[in-house]
């Protein structure tokens, strides 16, 4: 078949569309896939490229009825965040079936299917919402999960791939003020391809036991071994989950706050919005569940529960409109 992904990432927006659909696409090789994406979106256009997938760069949306005439999709996958009704009853017109992937707005109606994995609370028959629909990147499918140990060594900062509320920024300070009580610990950020590292000050601090690691690879390098996160609210969630570490959580922004997982009956302890919290309570946080076992292993083990690694086939499936388990 013929597949177009629709995608959009960029500073505000984060990276986490591209990475998911990059992830679709390479699950569908055998298919003829090709992704779309805006000028506006430089860092995604980067992630793209690097990728070795076809792909197409437009202007603006008004160069979708050409880009359907001449690639002649079978399916159309958006990507983007909310859809409209006129949108998508329009591309519904040109193409056979067409997905929607975290999508609210009213253009879900007009779906074939709308794959909702952040979002628990859409009551609509074409909506797939929640964990079993997480598409887990190659590396997380064939990484085993972390042993759980007594005593933390490692703790690992991740704010996504831009990282548009700087919270790389405010852990760091935070961490550089305090880190004489954990001299044990090895401190380790993972920053991604659209966050600036020097101008924010967020740098190498070997005397500090402070590293520093910008767009790495394979994050799977990094996660192992470590027995403790502090993470934002997107799709980042479900590969600590997957690798069962224990999360400190501060969302990005409100709409990141509604992704429903992050909560502490799943393994991760929520602290809201993170430009609204005080950093007081985040170094009580983290020394809270530094110096209690019980706690953390407790949440180590409720992510043992969740087999996340059979959503990329569940999804794959469905935008292909076959049967899935």
């Amino acid at each position: 078949k013929k597949i177009i992904f629709r995608v959009e990432g960029y500073l505000k927006l984060g990276l986490g569309h591209i990475y998911n659909c990059l992830t679709l696409a390479f699950s569908m090789m055998e298919h003829d896939v090709l992704l779309v994406i805006s000028k506006n979106s430089g860092e995604g256009i980067e992630k793209i490229k690097a990728s070795n997938l076809p792909y197409r760069i437009i202007e603006s949306d008004a160069e979708i009825d050409a880009l359907i005439n001449e690639f002649k999709p079978d399916i159309w996958v958006n990507d983007c965040l909310d859809t409209d009704e006129k949108y998508m009853r329009h591309l519904k017109s040109m193409i056979p079936r067409v997905i929607s992937i975290e999508d609210l707005g009213s253009g879900i109606k007009e779906a074939d299917a709308v794959i909702n994995a952040l979002y628990d609370d859409v009551q609509q028959t074409n909506v797939y919402s929640g964990w079993e629909y997480v598409c887990l990147r190659d590396e997380f499918q064939i990484e085993s999960p972390n042993i759980f140990n007594q005593e933390v060594r490692k703790v690992l900062i991740m704010f996504g791939g831009t990282d548009p509320a700087n919270l790389n920024k405010t852990l760091y300070e935070i961490i550089l003020k305090i880190i004489d009580k954990y001299k044990n610990i090895k401190f380790e950020f993972i920053t991604g391809l659209g966050y600036k590292n020097k101008e924010n000050g967020v740098v190498t601090r070997e005397e500090k036991n402070i590293f520093v690691y910008p767009d790495v690879p394979r994050v799977t390098k990094y996660m192992r071994k470590a027995d403790l996160a502090i993470t934002s609210q997107g799709r980042t969630i479900f590969e600590l989950a997957a690798m069962r570490i224990p999360s400190i959580v501060l969302s990005q922004n409100e709409r990141e706050q509604t992704h429903f997982f992050a909560q502490m009956e799943n393994g991760f302890l929520n602290l809201g919005v993170g430009a609204k919290v005080d950093s007081v309570l985040i170094e009580n946080t983290l020394e809270w569940l530094v110096s209690t076992a019980i706690v953390r292993k407790n949440m180590y083990e409720i992510m043992g529960k969740y087999d996340l690694r059979k959503g990329l086939k569940r999804v794959k499936n469905i935008i292909l409109g076959e049967d899935y388990e």
